[in-house]
């Protein structure tokens, strides 16, 4: 069994939820399908699919503050409350095709003024 990777999206904005992070991931034409309570995204029929989540509450916090902790982001970090995790198993697949990664990392950014996190490779993005 392969593992499955991550990009998880830390922010601090109730307001949003799979519902309206649907939206916004349809009118840039991208394919979702909510199963659920997530979502599954594709570029195309032929591409690999992202699955969304979301999620809320005092370990989000907890996590974020560690993954934050002696970063330009912790400030940032330290407030958030809420993730969406982009999660998939096939790395090599999803970065072969990383249109579609970039495109649903790029809304949910910009949705959320959050800060992003990959799991495989500790990298954090997002405005300081």
């Amino acid at each position: 069994m392969q593992r499955s990777h991550t990009c998880t999206i830390y922010f601090d904005s109730p307001e949003l939820t799979i519902q309206s992070v649907k939206a916004s991931l349809q009118e840039d034409g991208l394919l979702v399908k909510e199963s659920t309570g997530a979502l599954f995204v594709r570029w195309s029929d032929q591409g690999p699919e992202l699955k969304v989540i979301h999620r809320a509450g005092a370990d989000v916090r907890v996590e974020a503050a560690a993954i934050g902790l002696s970063t330009e982001y912790e400030d940032r970090l330290l407030r958030c409350h809420y993730a969406f995790d982009i999660e998939f198993n096939d790395l090599n697949a999803v970065l072969d095709e990383v249109n579609t990664l970039i495109q649903v990392q790029h809304i949910l950014l910009c949705t959320s003024e959050g800060v992003a996190f990959n799991s495989w490779n500790s990298a954090l993005s997002g405005e300081a």
